[in-house]
C-alpha cells in the first residue's frame, strides 16, 4: 500500500519541517514558556504523529485483512465491501502520510516546506511594523508568534490524521454513524492541511485583503 501511495504521489517529495524559528527571551513569562515548550516539541511531534500513523495503518491492513475473511465466510452478512476498500485506503494513506501531505501543501501553496517563521519589514512605508517596534521587541513578538504557528502546525497534524480515520468510519457505517459524517471528515482532512500550512495561508489572505503594507510576513 505504501509503495502505491509513492506512485500515486510519485512527481511529489515528501513533506519538509524546517528547525523552529525563534528563541525564548531570558523572562519567565507564558510567551517564553510557549516558545520554549515548542521549540522542544516542535520536531519530535512530527515524528509521534507520523508513528502513530503508520501504526495505526498496519492496525488498519489487520482489520481489513479479518473484514475480508469474515467476508467470505458469511457472505451477504458479512462487513460492507465499501468499508473493507476504506480501510485499506485509509492504511495507505497513513503509511504515506508525509507524502500525502506534502500533496496537499504544494496544492493549497506551492510548497512543501513546512516553517513557522515570522519576518517584520517597513513594508516600503510608515505603516510597517518594522518602523513601528524597536529590534528587541520584534525579536520578543517573532518569537511568540513562531511558538503559537508551530502549536497550529501540531494541531493541523493530528486533525488531518483524525479526517482519514473519520472518513475510513463514515464509510464503513455507510453513513448512519452517529460519530463521523462525510463533512465532519472533509473538514478535519482539509482545516489540518491549511493548519500545516497556516503561514502561507495567512500570507495569501494578506495579499488578497491587501494587508502586505504592514511588512507583517511568514517564512
Amino acid at each position: 500500500l505504501s509503495g502505491s501511495i509513492g506512485a500515486t504521489f510519485g512527481g511529489i517529495d515528501s513533506i519538509q519541517q524546517s528547525q523552529f524559528t525563534g528563541q525564548a527571551s531570558g523572562a519567565f513569562g507564558l510567551d517564553s514558556m510557549i516558545v520554549s515548550l515548542m521549540e522542544d516539541i516542535w520536531l519530535p511531534m512530527h515524528a509521534i504523529i507520523t508513528g502513530f500513523a503508520y501504526l495505526a495503518g498496519l492496525i488498519l491492513i489487520v482489520v481489513g485483512i479479518m473484514r475480508m475473511l469474515k467476508s467470505s465466510q458469511e457472505g451477504a452478512r458479512g462487513p460492507g465491501g465499501i468499508g473493507t476498500i476504506f480501510t485499506f485506503l485509509t492504511a495507505g494513506i497513513l503509511f504515506g502520510l508525509d507524502r500525502v501531505m506534502s500533496a496537499f501543501s504544494v496544492s493549497l501553496t506551492g510548497s512543501n516546506v513546512i516553517s513557522n517563521g515570522v519576518s517584520f519589514s517597513s513594508g516600503g512605508n510608515s505603516l510597517g511594523l518594522g518602523n513601528v517596534l524597536d529590534p528587541a521587541s520584534i525579536d520578543h513578538v517573532s518569537a511568540v508568534i513562531s511558538g503559537v504557528l508551530a502549536f497550529m502546525i501540531v494541531i493541523g497534524w493530528i486533525s488531518f490524521v483524525r479526517g482519514w480515520l473519520l472518513l475510513r468510519e463514515f464509510a464503513d457505517s455507510g453513513g448512519q454513524s452517529q460519530n463521523a459524517s462525510l463533512m465532519a471528515a472533509i473538514t478535519h482532512i482539509f482545516g489540518g492541511a491549511i493548519l500545516v500550512n497556516l503561514g502561507p495561508f495567512l500570507n495569501m489572505v494578506q495579499n488578497t485583503l491587501g494587508l502586505t503594507a504592514y511588512g507583517f510576513v511568514f517564512v
